[in-house]
């Protein structure tokens, strides 16, 4: 299993959270992705075992992300590809699905390519303090300050997406 950071832009979370264009430069900081899960098959069968792995990370991954990055994590993601998996490990340990990516896939360092091959997003909040830290009409009240360095957003341009400076104002087209 392995955790990293949230994806920068996912229509689907965003308007699961509620989050303006802001609020997102500011909080994404708080949401962790889980980029790799893996059960491999073994000759005995452990009912329950890829929820129930599930289930313990998320409740200590917070306490751990904390320790180790200086700030905690209220919310995690993930991605299934519903052609391969239906993410019954991740229902079953209590995530939900706010519905699927446009199919976008990272392609190089400031490129994203239009795949046509869109997957199912998966969110989780962490503990009795996240949904209402991250409801859009709070502050940030787990003390938690903003980084320094703005984070990148993901504008069009030469058939691709083009990461730039995030610097809290909206497009026309309602992005940050």
């Amino acid at each position: 299993m392995a955790w990293t950071s949230s994806a920068l832009h996912l229509k689907p979370r965003d308007r699961f959270l509620q989050w303006p264009a802001r609020q997102v430069c500011e909080r994404r900081h708080m949401i962790a992705q889980n980029i790799r899960f893996l059960v491999l098959p073994a000759t005995r069968r452990w009912p329950n075992l890829a929820s129930r792995v599930l289930k313990l990370v998320c409740e200590r991954l917070a306490g751990d992300w904390q320790a180790q990055f200086g700030h905690p994590v209220l919310l995690v993601e993930t991605f299934v590809d519903p052609n391969r998996f239906r993410g019954t490990c991740y229902k079953a340990a209590g995530w939900e699905t706010p519905g699927q990516t446009p199919g976008f896939e990272r392609c190089g360092q400031d490129f994203y390519l239009d795949t046509q091959h869109p997957k199912e997003l998966w969110v989780r909040p962490l503990g009795a303090k996240a949904p209402p830290s991250l409801c859009p009409s709070q502050g940030l009240t787990v003390g938690i300050s903003t980084p320094d360095s703005m984070p990148l957003v993901a504008n069009q341009s030469q058939g691709g997406l083009r990461m730039e400076r995030c610097y809290g104002r909206a497009d026309a087209k309602g992005g940050p």
